[in-house]
């Protein structure tokens, strides 16, 4: 079933179709002429596509930072079977200050393992962190996991709000790397 995409967002998205007001309700005409799920018969012309793109709203800030620094913010994501283990990663993970914060979800993963279909709740964890550490990250995570073969992938973040990037910076360094006022 083809549908279309409304509100925030829908501005980016390249124009696929083009619609004919007298059978928008029974059909859509894609760009090439070709006409899909259509009972009614049109012969008015192709409406001509926007003459500009909408602009688009962001409201997130490119960070830079300095050229001596080896911070390099980042979000690792974990996934694990019980809340209390999930509350026993993040508060590690927290306290040694390899991140700065931790958000636990409930999310329903849908994978193959040993050749079977599983479909399980778990606890997602969104770890916010400093990558130039994930190596030492990573090694708490798997100390503390139940799995035998845990999810544990990381990215960059290349983007966001300044002061945040600066407050996770700042709750990532290592305690003996701290200025004496903790700032």
């Amino acid at each position: 079933m083809f549908g279309l995409r409304t509100g925030f967002g829908a501005q980016r998205l390249p124009f696929l179709f083009k619609f004919h007001a007298c059978c928008a309700s029974s059909g859509v005409q894609l760009a090439s002429g070709r006409q899909v799920r259509s009972n009614s018969s049109c012969s008015s012309p192709r409406l001509p596509a926007p003459a500009k793109e909408l602009p688009v709203k962001r409201s997130v800030h490119s960070y830079s930072m300095e050229q001596t620094s080896s911070f390099r913010p980042g979000l690792v994501l974990t996934t694990t079977n019980s809340m209390e283990n999930a509350k026993e990663i993040a508060s590690a993970v927290v306290e040694s200050r390899l991140a700065a914060c931790v958000q636990i979800k409930d999310v329903t993963s849908v994978y193959r393992w040993e050749g079977k279909l599983e479909l399980d709740a778990e606890f997602q964890l969104m770890i916010k962190c400093d990558m130039s550490r994930y190596d030492k990250l990573e090694k708490v995570i798997k100390a503390k996991h139940p799995y035998d073969l845990p999810q544990i992938v990381g990215m960059d973040i290349t983007h966001g709000l300044p002061d945040y990037m600066d407050w996770l910076k700042r709750e990532t360094t290592a305690t003996e790397e701290l200025p004496k006022d903790g700032v």
